[in-house]
């Protein structure tokens, strides 16, 4: 158990703010990269959704679709007023 332990990346899946309440960890980070969307510049969560399904509309990419779920399911729990 000691070594699964120490195997563990937390700095990898942390999640952390990368400006305008955009929440990311380092490999989601990297998928976006990859991808060429610059998450920085993005105004808003909903501004960086919107990038990624553009994206999604010419390109098939399976990561890249688990994130903007993972995204959408943040935006809703966090920003949506029930």
């Amino acid at each position: 158990m000691d070594e699964y332990i120490k195997s563990l990346d937390v700095d990898k899946d942390f999640m952390h703010d990368v400006g305008n309440g955009i929440m990311l960890n380092n490999k989601e980070e990297e998928i976006l990269k990859r991808v060429g969307i610059d998450y920085k510049n993005c105004a808003s969560i909903s501004d960086l959704l919107f990038q990624i399904e553009d994206y999604l509309i010419d390109y098939e990419d399976d990561e890249l679709e688990m994130l903007s779920s993972r995204i959408s399911e943040f935006n809703y729990y966090n920003n949506t007023n029930k």
